[in-house]
């Protein structure tokens, strides 16, 4: 069904198509542990029982409707440090593949790397990196990008097929994807961090907007209007308050209606 992507270099050379696994992220460490790992290896279940997403939550995904994937990567020339901007590499190629499949619609990546469209979430991203000393030996790219599924059960989500009003190839999504994938990565290879630092700026959502947050860095939550101006070299989000700007990291912040 997914055949090797044809035009890229390295990513997507290699495709292990599995009908059903816990994870593909767990699928794909095990790659690593035993030697069979090959940068640019792409792990793709049509379906998976305990598949993982952001911030310790679990990734739902209807069987054979969706992209549910894991993408091996060895990116050392990137700075244990310097890792969210893989992170930011890689929502922007996603959010580029959205867009090409849904082009009249509002595009943008939720920090630190949802992608939602028309203001509802369509994929998710779980990257796990592998340190030798200070530098990324191993990223594990786990992409769950909504296309056909349609029903999510009273979750608030969207799809290609939601969005679009029809039925997409899921073999030319991933085909698509893979190649934005692979320009990205060797964007940030070969042009250093600042282009897709400004191009993540320019596609995330809220920036420059007034909006509604909740702030759990204590132990009472706290609602506030702030406005997301920047994000820092270690990716934590930067939020313009009435009196100064705050730094959020993961799960500090809550984005409210």
């Amino acid at each position: 069904m997914y055949k090797i992507v044809a035009d890229t270099l390295f990513t997507g050379k290699k495709v292990v198509h599995l009908p059903t696994c816990q994870s593909t992220n767990d699928t794909a460490a095990e790659f690593i542990q035993s030697g069979r790992a090959i940068a640019g290896t792409v792990i793709i279940a049509d379906s998976q029982t305990k598949g993982r997403g952001q911030r310790g939550n679990s990734w739902q995904a209807a069987p054979g409707l969706n992209l549910t994937l894991s993408l091996i990567w060895s990116p050392s020339f990137i700075g244990a440090a310097d890792s969210f901007v893989l992170n930011m590499a890689v929502s922007l190629a996603i959010a580029e593949t959205v867009a090409h499949f849904l082009p009249d619609a509002a595009v943008a990546v939720k920090w630190p790397n949802d992608i939602y469209a028309d203001g509802q979430k369509i994929c998710g991203t779980l990257i796990e990196n592998t340190l030798q000393g200070a530098q990324i030996r191993y990223s594990i790219v786990g992409i769950g990008l909504n296309v056909n599924q349609t029903d999510f059960n009273g979750i608030v989500a969207t799809s290609l097929k939601l969005v679009s009003g029809q039925q997409q190839s899921l073999p030319e999504v991933f085909d698509f994807l893979m190649r934005q994938l692979e320009k990205r990565y060797l964007q940030l290879q070969t042009q250093g961090n600042v282009p897709i630092r400004l191009a993540y700026l320019n596609r995330l959502y809220r920036r420059g907007q007034p909006a509604a947050y909740t702030d759990l860095r204590n132990d009472v939550p706290v609602i506030f209007e702030g406005i997301i101006e920047d994000i820092d070299t270690a990716g934590r989000l930067l939020v313009r308050t009435q009196n100064s700007i705050e730094t959020f990291d993961l799960k500090q912040i809550q984005f409210n209606a």
